[in-house]
């Protein structure tokens, strides 16, 4: 993703690329040079199919991309500039045809071979004749040629030029929705751009109108909510972020080489690392009630803590450890995650079914052949954040054996906070501060649990759906399918109104599992996608 120290050094326009055939490149925007170099390019992408793979619906799909576009190139009455693309019911489609295929040669992204030149000689042609997707695309992976006497972010830029799109006529120029259809991204990309260029250069004025935008449309990932919390701060005025050092020392190895390499992996730790401050905006409590009718009582709870924090000038985000109590499938492992998201720290859920050795939670001792770190301060160590929400999921299925520790006597520790700031790690040799991270358990059933273990936490009951919950619980499905592709939920196959009737119903006589609908809505949209691809378009997938 574009990283916040976005520098520009690019040369001018006309600079030009050596090609792998030693030739070279002139970006030029004649429309007779236009025609020739995407004629080149087209007889590259012929032999980088050929080599990566020629079948499969991929590699078939560009290849149909690449037809089209051919096509044009060798209709003569085709303008190859922007605005005779845009007039032309033939050519208006080429330019994010271009820009797919370009898409496909970013390193990391796409089918084709990585080749970042190649990539962005597709995007820049694409790009000049109108493609939003291209010119987005080249900020982000700061190919974008500009001049000396440019001012002013490309990010901001992108941003705007993006916001203005959404209200252009869909006539001038490929639609939206096919853009969308082949850019998926395109709109959380666009709202990253924008956060990124307000951070960087701590822009009320553009923060403000990117997270209007971004909350409005609802373009939700996780890397964007904390894009988002961070201008929420630059918003607040708030003050600096406080810090927690997690690690004080660690002890020096007299192990083996490898053994030495990995502990500097955990050296970050040893510096002061932020703690997330609340939401000041407390909009995220209403979304979270509208998702999750059945958990408004944490919900509000939470909300208070939050409320009684900020005016306290106490603004981290830190709770009591919670224990939700409740049947299986009422979404409790699903609302824990989604909290993390919506107060902006980052979240892990740890399994604990059938757990009986707590040596995966505080290390393990050098010297064994399974020596490690425990999984929390790897999570730590990843997140750079100190109180990052922790899962406790099924704790009342620890299991019931010994070895190295009981896991309920070792999570004892960990949930008082005094006790939970100098918690010895197996294999670092040194104490760990756990006391930041805000704990979450669920349990089915807690009369087997020992009352110690139960003293430590805040245990609230979750009651089943009803049937009236359809609506917020299939909104809130879709939004988390919409989130793990980094999209927004209108951007996913629509489902058709009868599919979704009989869904609702089908809940409505059994509406205790939430793990279920979302397993079964999944499988729909899944269905749904399949039935709009080329090949099977018209085939009623969902009777």
């Amino acid at each position: 993703m574009v990283e916040d120290d976005f520098e520009f050094d690019f040369d001018d326009v006309e600079e030009e690329l050596d090609e792998d055939e030693g030739e070279s490149w002139c970006f030029c925007t004649e429309p007779e040079e236009i025609r020739i170099q995407l004629e080149r390019l087209g007889e590259k992408l012929q032999k980088d199919l050929e080599t990566c793979c020629s079948t499969g619906i991929t590699a078939k799909t560009i290849s149909i991309t690449w037809e089209k576009i051919d096509a044009a190139l060798k209709y003569q009455k085709v303008d190859w500039t922007p605005e005779g693309l845009a007039n032309s019911w033939s050519g208006r489609a080429v330019p994010e045809r271009i820009a797919e295929i370009g898409w496909h040669y970013l390193p990391g992204e796409g089918y084709l071979p990585d080749d970042e030149d190649v990539a962005q000689r597709w995007l820049q042609i694409a790009s000049w004749l109108g493609s939003l997707p291209a010119y987005l695309l080249l900020v982000k992976y700061r190919m974008l040629p500009v001049s000396a006497e440019d001012e002013g972010d490309p990010r901001a830029q992108a941003f705007f030029r993006w916001r203005e799109s959404l209200q252009e006529d869909t006539e001038a120029g490929s639609t939206r929705k096919e853009q969308l259809e082949s850019f998926p991204f395109l709109d959380a990309l666009a709202i990253e751009l924008g956060l990124r260029a307000a951070l960087a250069r701590s822009d009320k004025t553009l923060a403000r109108q990117v997270v209007a935008v971004m909350d409005a449309r609802k373009i939700q990932t996780e890397e964007l909510m904390e894009l988002r919390a961070k201008a929420l701060i630059l918003l607040s005025d708030q003050k600096p972020q406080e810090e927690i050092r997690i690690l004080q020392e660690i002890k020096p190895a007299n192990d083996s080489k490898e053994v030495q390499e990995v502990l500097k992996r955990y050296t970050p730790l040893l510096t002061p690392v932020p703690l997330r401050p609340w939401p000041r905006v407390l909009g995220w409590s209403t979304q979270l009630q509208r998702e999750y009718p059945n958990m408004v009582e944490i919900i509000d709870d939470l909300e208070r803590s939050a409320e009684l924090a900020i005016s306290m000038q106490c603004s981290v985000v830190r709770f009591r450890p919670l224990l939700l109590l409740g049947p299986a499938g009422v979404g409790k492992s699903r609302f824990a995650r989604r909290l993390g998201a919506a107060l902006g720290v980052p979240s892990q859920i740890i399994p604990l079914a059938g757990m009986s050795d707590s040596m995966l939670l505080k290390g393990n001792s050098r010297g064994w052949s399974n020596a490690r770190t425990g999984a929390i301060v790897d999570f730590l160590l990843k997140t750079q954040v100190g109180n990052p929400l922790v899962c406790l999921d099924e704790i009342d299925k620890i299991g019931v054996g010994m070895n190295n520790g009981r896991v309920w006597e070792w999570l004892l520790t960990l949930l008082e906070a005094e006790t939970a700031s100098q918690v010895l790690d197996e294999f670092l040799m040194a104490p760990v501060n756990y006391s930041a991270i805000n704990w979450i358990a669920t349990a089915n059933d807690v009369s087997e649990l020992p009352d110690p273990l139960l003293s430590r936490f805040r245990i609230v009951r979750i009651p089943p759906l009803g049937g009236e919950s359809f609506p917020a619980v299939f909104r809130g499905i879709l939004g988390d399918i919409a989130r793990e592709y980094q999209v927004a939920p209108e951007q996913l196959p629509s489902l058709p109104a009868e599919v979704v009737e009989k869904t609702r119903q089908a809940f409505a006589r059994n509406p205790r599992s939430i793990r279920a609908l979302a397993g079964l809505v999944r499988k729909l949209v899944e269905l749904q996608a399949q039935a709009e691809a080329p090949q099977c378009r018209g085939a009623n997938l969902l009777q």
